[in-house]
């Protein structure tokens, strides 16, 4: 990675200063078994188009830390499509590699989550789904052979096909309200349908629906957030418009929104950020109460609908009442953002990938501290620690594979298939991951990081350049046999012309002493 100096203003928001900003030079290597690290598949699972798939259908239960240790996962997913098989919730043990325990559940399974169980303090596990034409929550102990089942919504068919296939997103769990259990936050969406989209917010330990919102909007995990404030317990949401005429009494799914709401289910603040598909994101800001929202509208009220202001890319910092802190534009659409060090800035840098791959790097005022050339990096999926770096590495989709890269980015290592979501499954006692498990769709790989030595990389170049060896090898004995062949004419022609010389005297010496002539 190179660095170049370049000028650049920033945003109405920060005034005319004009700010250093160092050029980043990120390039993927076209060449993977050469980089520091390889990520080897050991074992492999694919149902293909035989089930429906489960959004992140294997999550860790508690990771393996040390020899001696083992480490638990779930694995959800459905029956197969043309048998009345139902979905099953399999408790796995990672090393041996057995099931532990197998939940049917009679419903269609689209996701689920963790929560914490305050009576027995274990994990638990809170799915949706759907049955006939009715949503779902399901929540369970693991192992416990047990799952309540929990009304949330009826479908309404409006394709015609005489059947409701929805489904329910699971976005969050956290004790947003502060008071002692988790509560656990799901969309019901209609699938192919139009009807019901509705938010709801799940005490699971009670099992009891604490409140609930229509909200037109798509929404999942990355946009949904906990506010984070005690006094004033609630959460902020930004959705995705789908563009379906969809409209309930707060929103309109032509729209993206921008949402606080209380926990009470009642919408305190409410603004429009964006008219085309996807113009919106928001991330938690370096402290608890701010906010970072991407933007292509300028917050605009939902009275003001009617008439929008131009289009307008920007990134935004913001408390949880809405009130904007500072603003800058930005070239290009926002798709996924993170926290993380960057040089002599120290460890509040706020990173963004663009949709043309470009990252930019900003502090808290938002000044833009580096950008990068455009790369084919699409996404980042997670960070992970790895063996021999001191900062964790980022793991983005991209270039039809994933892409890994260190703090700095430099590239680490590459994977050829191309992943959602990964979850560490062996960590040494620094944090380390060794094995992570990935998935995406109906399949999910068990990846184990290993770290190349010079005998590898030995190895990997002499395989790699063998045809080259053996031509050189060939050009060296055929060079030698050639030298040798010469060499041997040399010394027979070195002898003769000896034995000609040795003769030549003889003679000469013959004649130099007759004295009879």
């Amino acid at each position: 990675m190179t660095y170049v100096l370049v000028a650049l203003s920033v945003g109405p928001f920060l005034g005319s200063t004009v700010y250093g900003t160092e050029r980043l030079q990120i390039e993927s290597s076209d060449t993977p078994e050469l980089l520091p690290y390889s990520f080897v598949v050991e074992h492999s699972n694919d149902w293909g188009v035989r089930k429906r798939p489960v959004g992140n259908q294997i999550q860790v239960l508690k990771p393996q830390r040390g020899p001696s240790d083992t480490a638990f996962y779930i694995h959800a997913f459905n029956g197969d499509l043309n048998r009345d098989d139902p979905a099953v919730f399999s408790l796995e043990m990672f090393t041996p590699a057995q099931v532990v325990d197998w939940d049917p559940l009679r419903l269609t399974l689209t996701n689920f989550g963790f929560y914490h169980d305050s009576s027995s303090g274990a994990k638990g596990i809170v799915g949706g789904g759907y049955r006939n034409d009715s949503a779902f929550a399901v929540v369970g102990i693991p192992g416990a052979d047990h799952y309540d089942f929990i009304f949330l919504a009826t479908g309404v068919d409006h394709t015609g096909d005489g059947r409701w296939e929805g489904g329910v997103a699971y976005l969050l769990t956290d004790d947003y309200d502060y008071d002692g259990h988790d509560e656990v936050f799901l969309w019901v969406g209609p699938g192919r349908d139009l009807k019901p989209r509705v938010l709801f917010c799940l005490e699971p330990d009670t099992r009891r629906i604490e409140w609930s919102l229509p909200v037109a909007g798509a929404m999942s995990t990355p946009s949904f957030h906990s506010c984070r404030d005690s006094v004033h317990p609630a959460v902020i949401l930004a959705t995705y418009n789908v563009k379906n005429a969809v409209v309930d009494d707060n929103f309109d799914d032509n729209f993206c929104w921008l949402a606080r709401v209380s926990n009470c289910g009642e919408i305190v603040h409410q603004r429009i950020i964006s008219e085309e598909h996807g113009g919106k994101g928001i991330w938690q800001g370096e402290r608890d109460g701010l906010f970072y929202v991407f933007h292509a509208l300028p917050m605009v009220l939902p009275a003001d609908s009617g008439r929008l202001p131009p289009q307008r890319y920007q990134l935004s910092r913001m408390d949880s009442d809405f009130h904007l802190i500072g603003s800058v534009d930005v070239a290009d659409r926002i798709i996924s953002a993170w926290w993380d060090d960057f040089g002599i800035y120290g460890a509040h840098c706020f990173h963004t990938l663009s949709s043309r791959g470009v990252i930019r790097i900003f502090d808290t005022t938002l000044q833009l501290l580096a950008e990068s050339n455009e790369t084919n990096l699409h996404r980042l999926v997670d960070t992970i620690r790895l063996e021999g770096q001191d900062r964790p590495a980022y793991l983005f989709r991209g270039g039809g594979g994933m892409a890994i890269f260190d703090h700095q980015f430099e590239q680490l290592g590459s994977i050829s298939e191309s992943f959602v979501n990964i979850h560490p499954l062996v960590l040494d006692d620094w944090g380390n991951v060794s094995h992570f498990v990935a998935t995406r769709g109906n399949l999910d790989q068990v990846f184990v990081i290993k770290r190349r030595s010079f005998s590898d990389y030995a190895r990997i170049l002499f395989w790699q350049y063998f045809d080259y060896v053996l031509i050189a090898l060939a050009l060296l004995v055929l060079a030698l046999v050639t030298l040798n062949a010469l060499r041997q004419r040399s010394v027979r022609r070195l002898a003769l012309s000896e034995e000609r010389l040795h003769d030549f005297f003889e003679n000469s010496q013959d004649a130099f002493y007759r004295s009879d002539l």
